[in-house]
């Protein structure tokens, strides 16, 4: 975290647990949109937790890094 507090740019609002269940992870997705409606853009590391939070219905970046090299999912 020490890269990302040097980013202007990047702000942490909050950081969960994994669920290890992709409707687990839409709801706690969910849950984040509605607390911080600011929110741009969520980094995963878990397969599964970035197939719940993809499945949201809004217009957030998700960071899977993985997968070969890092992809976004929009």
């Amino acid at each position: 975290m020490d890269e990302v507090e040097r980013e202007k740019r990047i702000e942490i609002v909050d950081v969960q647990g994994s669920k290890i269940m992709k409707i687990g992870e839409m709801k706690t997705t969910h849950q984040l949109l509605i607390k911080h409606p600011e929110i741009t853009a969520f980094y995963s590391t878990s397969a599964l937790d970035g197939i719940g939070i993809s499945q949201v219905d809004s217009p957030v970046m998700v960071i899977l890094p993985y997968l070969s090299g890092s992809q976004i999912v929009q």
